[in-house]
Parts: structure tokens; sequence; C-alpha cells
């Protein structure tokens, strides 16, 4: 057996790529583009969706928003204390 350096790609490979570039060139490849389009619209959905979820609400500052986080360890902290003591 030859010999390959490892910078070099294997023969099936090259063989693949050869075979696929010239089933494009023919007009006969089958990429998936449409597949890869609803993948990518379907990604693009489900980004927005959580976007919506996550963002705050209109008119809301990041102080609000830093103030409710805050209220809320608060709250769980002392839930957490009271948990701790017994009665």
């Amino acid at each position: 057996m030859a010999f390959v350096p490892f910078w070099l790609p294997h023969p099936c490979v090259t063989v693949y790529q050869a075979s696929r570039a010239t089933a494009a060139l023919r007009g006969e490849d089958d990429s998936q583009l449409l597949g890869k389009g609803i993948a990518l619209l379907i990604g693009v959905g489900i980004g927005v969706g959580i976007g919506v979820l996550i963002a705050p609400a209109s008119g809301e500052t990041q102080d609000d928003i830093a103030n409710k986080v805050s209220e809320f360890s608060d709250k769980v902290r002392e839930r957490a204390e009271n948990r701790r003591t017994p009665p």
C-alpha cells in the first residue's frame, strides 16, 4: 500500500466529488435544494417564535426587567430560607 499524505483527500471522496460535479454540469444534480430551503425556513420560523416569546413587552426598559429579576430572586431566597428553618 502506498503512502498517502494526511493532507490529501481519500481517493473515494475525490471520486464522489467528481461524480457530483459531473452530474451538476449535466443538470442531473439532486442536491435536495428544496429540502434544505424548507429546513432553513423552519429554522428561521422557530428562531422568530422564540424571539417573540422571550422579547420584553413594549415600553419595558432594562431597569424594569432588572427590578423584576431582583424581586423574583428575593422571593426564591425567602422561600429557600423558610424551608431551611424548622417550624
